[in-house]
């Protein structure tokens, strides 16, 4: 009888704890079933994980404009309904993932064995410029991006863990592990990782977000890609493709519709290192195309078939101009060329500055790259998986 008595406070203080009238922080709190988690939140509120808990990913989250999802250093979140699972933050949704470099936060697959594409990801959707369009449909989740608000915040994202996501509804719709769609400068995201992901680790359309500390390895394609005017920045990227599934540890556009779209895709990255499968196939390190400009600086790319691809007339003006894409303190070793320029191949940097006399392309042979060289650094050891 005491045990009862017990066990019915406890459901009593849990469902106190939980109830739409808790106002702790000043903030009403939303209940979801951890066996279940699923649903489109509209209620302004915040959503706060138990850490204690395995959340059971059984569809769509979606979190809808004043609402905030929470999640502890520690959290579990497991997926298990394939395209259907997914994790999606609409304009004016708050995200808060409260990692730690001892106890990240892991989005993973719930199935027994588990394997690249067994749900979706993590999608993001702010109110930043797309050169698509001032209000675009997300490619997945089916949601609204795009604007005009540069700074616009979609939250915070630090030591976070994406595994298996990808999954894929046809050959031209798939999810990446983590896709921003129009996210704004005013969001964080600073340690984080897909590993065994399908299709890219990480694509920004559009927005002037800034991603830093981020890792991916064993990609089915690309590591980093983006596309539709992304005018953010990324500092420490570090990508193995030594698994052989991947593509390139780069895919940059502007606009495959129209190469000349405003605004034009233009970030810089520094601090990157790439390791190719350098088995001469489809791996490029960068593939620069469709009219982007960027800024590289302190790369370093191993093992790659082209090391680095400037596809179209359109993109080689801007590498010929020598001021808006270029690249300095570069390291590569190379399985082919060093770079290849629309079209031709050049073995030497003296043999691209002889056809682009203007192009700004230096080398420096002891590029730190991400941190570490060609190998693992330091910032990416204990938190990530795989590695």
């Amino acid at each position: 009888m005491k045990k009862l008595f017990i066990s019915m406070l406890a459901v009593a203080a849990l469902t106190v704890s939980c109830s739409d009238d808790d106002t702790t922080g000043g903030d009403t709190a939303i209940t979801v079933d951890a066996n279940d988690f699923q649903g489109t939140f509209t209620e302004a509120g915040v959503i706060r994980l138990d850490a204690g808990l395995t959340y059971k990913l059984t569809g769509a989250v979606v979190i809808e404009d004043g609402v905030e999802l929470e999640i502890p250093a520690g959290t579990v979140i497991e997926a298990v309904g394939g395209t259907s699972s997914y994790i999606a933050i609409a304009q004016g949704g708050l995200i808060d993932v409260q990692g730690t470099a001892t106890n990240p936060v892991v989005m993973t697959s719930g199935l027994a064995t588990k394997t690249a594409g067994d749900w979706g990801g993590l999608v993001l959707c702010g109110k930043a410029p797309s050169n698509k369009g001032g209000s675009v449909t997300a490619e997945v989740s089916g949601l609204t991006y795009g604007g005009t608000e540069t700074t616009d915040s979609s939250g915070s994202i630090r030591y976070l863990r994406v595994e298996y996501a990808g999954a894929t509804f046809n050959s031209s719709k798939e999810f990446n592990g983590v896709s921003f769609f129009g996210v704004g400068s005013g969001t964080t995201v600073d340690y984080v990782q897909v590993f065994e992901g399908n299709d890219d680790g990480f694509e920004f359309f559009g927005g002037n977000v800034t991603a830093n500390h981020l890792v991916v390895n064993n990609p089915t394609d690309d590591a980093f890609d983006w596309t539709e005017g992304w005018q953010g920045a990324g500092s420490f990227w570090y990508a193995d493709l030594t698994s052989g599934r991947g593509h390139r540890i780069i895919e940059a556009d502007n606009l495959e519709a129209d190469n000349n779209a405003t605004p034009i895709s233009s970030p810089t990255i520094t601090n990157l290192t790439g390791v190719g499968n350098g088995d001469g196939t489809e791996d490029d390190g960068l593939k620069i195309r469709r009219g982007t400009k960027g800024d590289f600086d302190n790369i370093v790319l191993v093992g790659h078939n082209e090391s680095i691809e400037i596809d179209d007339a359109a993109t080689t003006a801007f590498f010929a101009a020598g001021s808006e894409l270029i690249f300095t303190n570069v390291a590569i070793t190379t399985t082919d060329a060093l770079m290849n320029v629309d079209g031709t191949d050049f073995s030497t940097r003296a043999d691209v500055i002889a056809t682009y006399p203007n192009a700004v392309i230096t080398e420096n042979a002891t590029a730190t790259g991400a941190g570490s060289g060609t190998a693992v650094p330091a910032w990416a050891q204990g938190w990530t998986t795989g590695l």
